[in-house]
């Protein structure tokens, strides 16, 4: 199970959001979907991953989607901390005896 923020643009009213709503409930995959128009966000619970073209695809031409400024930092912020963790991983070892490590 997949769950993604995504941002909105083109939309003027909440007849806007209902339009990406059923849109992108027909894509394949797509389980549930909410649409909030003030906030001009898309969030989208699918059994796997999505592309945005294929979402970009199934909606109306006056719509689109891309992922969402917060989605972005998160990602960044798993990125980081994968990073971390492998360096910290790395530093303990470089801190072992050369002849502990060849043991392995």
């Amino acid at each position: 199970m997949s769950e993604t923020m995504l941002a909105v643009t083109g939309m003027t009213c909440m007849d806007c959001a209902h339009h990406v709503e059923q849109a992108l409930r027909r894509v394949s995959g797509v389980r549930k979907v909410r649409v909030e128009y003030p906030k001009c966000v898309a969030r989208i619970e699918s059994e796997f991953p999505l592309a945005i073209d294929t979402l970009n695809a199934a909606l109306p031409k006056s719509y689109r989607i891309s992922l969402c400024l917060q989605t972005m930092r998160t990602t960044g912020q798993r990125l980081r901390a994968r990073r971390s963790a492998s360096h910290r991983e790395h530093s303990a070892n470089l801190a072992e005896p050369v002849s502990a490590r060849r043991r392995r």
